[in-house]
């Protein structure tokens, strides 16, 4: 081991010197060019003296070290207060200078520690002390930082050194990184760091926590300088997971299930979805739909229905998931059946009845079959019909079963009497001038004809269809139209009836006012032959117009009229008092006349149509106002008609039968009654005590088009369209 020691001085000039040292095979040697004339300012370093080292077969790393005020810089690296030689190299630039951070004189020496010794060499130097402040950073670029996210990137390291500064250092990183001063406790907020002689090293990270691009500036800030590092990275997504596809839960199925068996229509879908996908769920389904977002699987067709979905986020797809939904047939239904009314036949006569339409329903909207057993000897049953000529008289106990495809059935039975053929023609049914007692209110029809066979009776207004010829206005109809007929009220019209027999109906107007009053005589309803029907001959030639009509408040007789036309039939039709017709003379309903005569709100205006050949007119006519001159009259009474309301829960309809709901007629009488565009009662019904709100089921009839249902009390009516589909 050798010690060497070298003093050397010289001011203001440039020298070389050659310093050898061998030991046991090993060399070590440098040459110094420069001035080692050392004057520095306080932060602004002296010229460095260049010791450019030599050696060979070092055992170890050559250590530097340098006085106090001195820093040593190896190579291209960065100046420091030691500096070390790789135990590799042969040949290396070693600087020495004052570093301009401590203010006065400085002496020492540069010592060079090798495997064969200490080679030492004498420095000197003054720096002189100003108010400088510096702060720099090495490198000042940091690039390539990548990882994925969730993950933190890998670490690089700058160095901050800083001269005569009086305040830390606070060092604030950009978004998307973090800093540290010990490369193991990282901050994405500000540090605060104090730096004396010798530098400090930073470490500095992406954080990892959001996928995308993160570039921008550390920020060093210390009182009266900064500087800046540039940093760049990248985070990547992580990798997209395959989507939980699973049936989503609170829908009254089973949730969080990837494969599920419904029965057909038991809900409107099922749906499935999944709560891992951050992104957007995309999904193909086996029965070629596709989509995204939730997969809405119908129940209304049955099969196995099975989808494929992955999870895209970021431009990145992961895996795909599937789910599948088994739709299995509903159960079969057995189907129901309604009561079949019972039929007459002639023997030796043709005889056809078609069973109704809606006598039997199969829950499961499937056709059924029907057959039929029991028949009348002569006549066949086909698709839903009974048909033939019967041979044999007597009473027929028919079967009618209807069987679905599924082989459930229903039945329903009813009786075809077959009756012999009348030995004599019978005289036309003819309906007469009823027997009525003005007094106790009994109504008898009476009629001459027919063929023996049950006559089925009705009076608009008073009774609907009943096989029996008596009926009571005391008991059975309304106690105040009875009154009004026995006090001759002139607001009480015509009644019509009816009589139907063997499918013929024939009608009679009886005037019961008339009737009653002594001195009365019936006045018969206008025909074509008491007034003429056409335009006035004045105003032919011009285009056809429907004007007001003439109308009689209290019979309810109404003549249509018109002008201009070219003189040949019009036909007329007003909806809500007659079909088509060529005749301008017509009577409206009772029911109807009535509630125009007592102004009731229910009766809306008319809408008057007149045709003559490829020409029509149109009159909106406002019964109510063409009769509203005198005040109608009110039945006595605390209840006004107003207080009376009637509601149709269902109008339009297509069924045979309407809910109703009736208030206003609370602790009293209720009579309802149905009637058609023709004046026919359909139903009636009486309740002999009603409620608050009373609710009943209607009979409306199968053919569609306008009936009118009438609510009666013994001190108010009221009157609603209903419209049959």
């Amino acid at each position: 081991m050798k010690n060497l020691i070298l003093h050397h001085v010289c001011l203001w000039a440039l020298f070389t010197l050659s310093i050898t040292a061998q030991t046991w095979g090993q060399s070590f040697s440098y040459s110094l060019s420069g001035s080692n004339s050392f004057t520095a300012s306080t932060c602004n370093p002296s010229a460095p003296l260049t010791f450019r080292v030599s050696m060979t077969n070092q055992p170890a790393d050559v250590a530097i070290t340098v006085p106090t005020g001195f820093e040593v810089r190896v190579g291209s690296g960065t100046y420091g207060p030691t500096g070390s030689i790789p135990a590799s190299t042969t040949s290396i630039t070693v600087e020495v200078r004052l570093s301009g951070q401590v203010p006065g004189s400085s002496s020492g020496f540069v010592r060079f520690t090798h495997g064969g010794g200490t080679a030492s060499y004498n420095v000197s130097g003054n720096t002189t002390s100003t108010n400088a402040v510096a702060l720099s950073a090495s490198p000042t670029i940091l690039t390539s930082f990548s990882t994925s996210q969730g993950t933190p990137s890998n670490v690089q390291v700058y160095t901050l050194t800083g001269c005569n500064l009086s305040t830390p250092v606070v060092i604030t990183p950009p978004t998307g990184y973090a800093v540290s001063t010990d490369g193991s406790n990282f901050s994405p907020t500000p540090l605060s760091v104090a730096l004396g002689q010798a530098g400090q090293s930073i470490f500095v990270r992406l954080t990892g926590d959001a996928a995308g691009s993160f570039g921008g500036s550390i920020d060093n800030q210390t009182t009266g300088a900064s500087t800046t590092v540039s940093v760049s990275g990248q985070v990547s997504a992580p990798p997209i997971a395959a989507p939980d596809l699973q049936t989503q839960s609170g829908q009254g199925y089973p949730g969080g299930v990837s494969a599920l068996t419904v029965t057909q229509n038991q809900y409107a879908s099922v749906v499935f979805t999944a709560t891992n996908c951050a992104g957007v769920l995309s999904w193909t389904g086996s029965n070629g739909s596709t989509g995204t977002g939730d997969i809405a699987v119908p129940t209304n067709t049955t099969g196995m229905f099975t989808y494929t979905a992955v999870c895209t986020l970021l431009g990145q797809s992961g895996p795909p998931a599937s789910a599948t939904l088994i739709v299995q047939p509903a159960a079969n239904r057995p189907p129901s059946a309604t009561s079949i009314p019972d039929q007459t036949a002639v023997v030796g006569q043709i005889f056809s009845y078609t069973i109704p339409n809606n006598t039997f329903t199969d829950p499961d909207g499937q056709t059924l079959t029907l057959t039929a057993s029991g028949l009348p000897a002569g006549t066949i049953f086909s698709g839903n019909s009974i048909s033939g000529t019967p041979s044999q008289t007597g009473v027929n106990s028919v079967t009618v079963v209807a069987t679905d495809p599924g082989g459930l059935s229903v039945s329903a039975s009813f009786l075809i009497t077959v009756v012999p053929q009348s030995t004599t023609s019978p005289q036309p049914l003819q309906l007469i001038a009823p027997t009525y007692n003005c007094l106790t209110g009994v109504f008898q029809f009476n009629t001459i004809g027919g063929d023996s066979t049950p006559i089925s009776f009705s009076a608009i207004g008073i009774t609907g269809p009943r096989v029996s010829n008596i009926a009571s206005l005391v008991d059975d109809v309304d106690t105040q139209l009875a009154e009004e007929i026995r006090n001759g009220r002139p607001n009480v019209a015509p009644i019509r009836l009816s009589a139907t027999q063997s499918g013929v109906s024939v009608t009679y107007l009886w005037d019961a006012v008339a009737t009653c009053t002594s001195s009365s005589t019936v006045t018969p309803p206008p025909t074509s032959t008491t007034a003429a029907c056409g335009s006035p001959a004045e105003t032919l030639g011009q285009s056809l117009q429907m004007v007001a009509p003439t109308y009689n408040c209290q019979t309810g007789d109404i003549q249509f009229k018109t002008t201009g036309g070219n003189g040949s039939a019009i036909t007329y039709l007003a909806i809500g008092i007659v079909s088509e017709t060529t005749n301008c003379i017509d009577r409206m309903d009772n029911e109807v006349a009535m509630d125009v005569q007592n102004d009731s709100p229910n009766v809306q205006p008319f809408t008057l149509i007149a045709r003559q050949g490829s020409q029509s007119s149109t009159f909106s006519w406002d019964a109510r106002a063409y009769c509203r001159t005198t005040a109608p009259a009110r039945r006595a009474g605390t209840m006004s008609d107003s207080d009376l309301q009637i509601t149709v829960l269902n109008n339009p309809t297509d069924r045979e039968q309407v809910e109703v709901l009736i208030t206003g007629a609370s602790d009293t009488q209720l009579q309802l009654s149905v009637t058609d565009a023709a004046g026919r009662v359909v139903s009636r019904q009486v309740i002999g005590l009603a409620k608050a709100k009373e609710h009943q089921l209607l009979h409306i009839g199968s053919a569609p088009g306008m009936y009118f249902l009438k609510a009666l009390t013994p001190t108010g009516s009221q009157t609603v369209r209903i419209l049959k589909k």
